[in-house]
């Protein structure tokens, strides 16, 4: 978290400037006891006592006592040199630093999400124009119908990609924007913030030279009238099409992941939260504070947990389609007997006073800190599972593509004799040649998979894997 804020001013005065002091207090949250003593930091003290003075001031709040939810009111005073009569005291205006509590961090960037959930349909909208359009041209060249209609449609197809590359810039900066939310906040631990950060980098790199080479060459062919060329470019823009329709489901899926586990997160720093709150419970039941003093702190816990159960049931939801077993355990936590006995101490501690209060607050702490040691276990299981997972997804292809390997040598050498196509092996080695091009399509959808789940798979290596299987296809037509 950045506790600093810089402050910058300009002071003048006939008497010149003796001193500038900043004073502020903190208003705490209203379930908290209030803390009402102006502080006092000396900004500077001058020598010359000029009659004006230009101050910066990093006010550093890392020192100071302050929470989510805590209002910082401040205003700087100035004090002349007047001897005589003084000193004057000039007060600048009275300005405000607001701490947002938890809920409203994690509200802002839950509305960044969906933004960008809403911007991915969007998206997926212009994508499907532009399949209509590509269609349309094929299907009119196919016929040999090539003229003013068509360019029109190359046109349009050019306008729908600007319109798709205007949509990613704004989803790179909705990233930018819960990427500081997160680093500015601490929501999020390093692994997370290293995925958003990899996400927000393939956005930049989506609209590939290569599609828009490949539109242009489309629409130099369509303006040529050339029939043969066209095809040529149709079947290499349709490839660079479906590349970029495979980058944005790939870059939905892996957003998913990111809200998912940034759902974790969320629980881990309620019920951090909650764990802290019940400890100054607790302190204050010790200290014998008024009832008037604690019970605005209780209702607050009991709202929390009513939070952390609404946040575990959108994790649930969030986990269910790619995660069942980690949407299970939450579910079950969720109405295990620890909840339960949790959600009654919290109902009922307020009807408790003396030494019951303290056993009720005491047994509050011991089910918070099981829910917190439960969630761990669950996010640490969920952790350990996908890179399981991945890790078995990357020994697979590997295997597999040595498997092939090994296959095409031995294919080489029977052919390596072969001089003419009348030759009885060739119809043998085709057939072989064809199982390897189905083990290459199921290694390419092995690799898709992949894709989705792991950061750490460039979005090129799909798209070189798809220009090999096309070659494939094409060298096996010929053979």
């Amino acid at each position: 978290e950045k506790y600093l804020i810089q402050l910058l001013g300009q002071l003048s005065d006939d008497f010149g400037i003796d001193k500038a002091v900043l004073e502020y207090y903190i208003v705490k949250p209203y379930y908290l006891e209030q803390d009402t003593i102006v502080n006092k930091n000396l900004i500077f003290t001058s020598n010359n006592h000029n009659t004006d003075e230009y101050f910066k001031y990093n006010w550093n709040l890392a020192d100071i006592n302050i929470g989510p939810g805590d209002e910082i009111i401040y205003w700087i005073k100035a004090y002349d040199n007047n001897s005589a009569t003084g000193p004057g005291i000039g007060v600048s205006n009275t300005l405000r630093a607001y701490f947002p509590s938890l809920e409203e961090l994690f509200l802002e960037v839950e509305n960044e999400q969906e933004n960008i959930f809403e911007t991915f349909d969007n998206m997926n909208d212009s994508m499907e124009e532009l399949k209509n359009m590509y269609e349309d041209i094929s299907n009119d060249v196919l016929k040999q119908e090539m003229g003013w209609e068509q360019e029109k449609n190359s046109d349009e197809m050019i306008n729908e990609i600007e319109t798709i590359s205007s949509k990613i810039e704004s989803l790179e900066k909705a990233i930018q924007k819960i990427e500081e939310l997160n680093e500015n906040n601490n929501l999020i631990n390093e692994n997370l913030g290293d995925k958003i950060e990899t996400l927000q980098k393939m956005f930049q790199d989506i609209i590939t030279p290569e599609l828009m080479a490949a539109l242009q060459e489309l629409q130099k062919s369509l303006n040529e009238d050339d029939f043969k060329k066209s095809l040529e470019e149709l079947n290499n823009f349709e490839f660079e099409m479906e590349d970029l329709e495979n980058q944005l489901d790939r870059m939905i899926d892996l957003f998913e992941q990111v809200v998912a586990e940034q759902k974790l997160n969320e629980l881990i720093k309620k019920i951090e939260n909650m764990v802290n709150l019940q400890k100054e419970i607790s302190n204050e039941i010790k200290n014998k504070a008024k009832d008037s003093s604690i019970k605005p702190m209780e209702e607050k816990q009991s709202r929390n947990l009513d939070d952390l159960f609404k946040t575990m049931e959108n994790a649930e939801e969030l986990l269910k389609k790619n995660n069942k077993k980690t949407a299970d355990n939450l579910n079950e936590l969720r109405n295990s007997s620890i909840a339960h006995n949790l959600q009654k101490e919290i109902n009922n501690i307020s009807n408790n006073s003396g030494p019951n209060k303290k056993e009720s607050s005491d047994k509050i702490e011991n089910h918070i800190n099981e829910m917190e040691n439960k969630l761990n276990e669950i996010i640490s299981e969920y952790n350990k599972k996908m890179s399981i997972e991945i890790l078995t997804m990357y020994t697979r292809i590997i295997k597999n593509l040595l498997d092939m390997s090994y296959e095409q040598e031995l294919i080489n050498k029977e052919s390596e004799n072969i001089k003419y196509k009348t030759n009885s092996n060739i119809k043998n080695i085709t057939s072989k040649e064809n199982i390897i091009l189905y083990q290459y399509k199921n290694l390419f959808i092995q690799i898709s998979d992949l894709s989705r789940k792991s950061f750490h798979i460039k979005p090129e290596v799909s798209k070189t894997f798809g220009q090999i299987f096309n070659n494939l296809i094409k060298t096996i037509n010929n053979f």
